[in-house]
């Protein structure tokens, strides 16, 4: 345990992204302002299932 603080702490250092900078920033268009066309009669509750149960059988196996 006491090897795995100062090991942890130099990994995440270097495999740490680069800092946010304003200047490299593109232009993004946020969510809000984009158009989906959604029609909630046509919602595939199959899929929507299907895909929560799979987000969360994956986030419990990841914390193996």
């Amino acid at each position: 345990m006491l090897l795995a603080k100062p090991v942890k702490s130099m990994l995440s250092k270097v495999l740490a992204g680069s800092p946010f900078s304003l200047e490299k920033q593109t232009p993004i268009i946020p969510i809000r302002h984009m158009k989906f066309d959604f029609e909630p009669e046509k919602l595939d509750h199959r899929f929507y299932m299907d895909a929560e149960l799979a987000s969360a059988y994956l986030h419990h196996y990841q914390s193996f």
